[in-house]
């Protein structure tokens, strides 16, 4: 799975959660800090996003990084694209 692929699931699931929670979606790209960005978006739609992308890749994504465990910025959607990639790549190409 390339980055794009990756990055396409993420902001797929981001966006099902807003609508969900009947938040505003607006225009996600590489560059958006979804805690920063998206409204309402907190530590539990945090867990809720981990949970939706290990169901729609099948691979069980433990954590991701809306923060940086090194300096607790909060991340943009290519940071935790570039974490998942490095940390699931070997699981996620054995799905693709």
């Amino acid at each position: 799975m390339t980055k794009e692929e990756l990055s396409k699931h993420i902001c797929d699931v981001l966006t099902s959660i807003q609508k969900d929670s009947g938040q505003p979606v607006p225009a996600l790209s590489d560059k958006t800090i979804p805690l920063a960005e998206l409204i309402e978006f907190d530590s539990l739609a945090c867990v809720d996003a981990e949970v939706r992308l290990s169901e729609r890749l099948g691979v069980d994504i433990e954590k991701l990084p809306f923060k940086s465990v090194k300096t607790g910025q909060e991340q943009s959607i290519r940071e935790i694209v570039d974490y998942v990639s490095e940390t699931y790549g070997a699981k996620l190409r054995e799905k693709s």
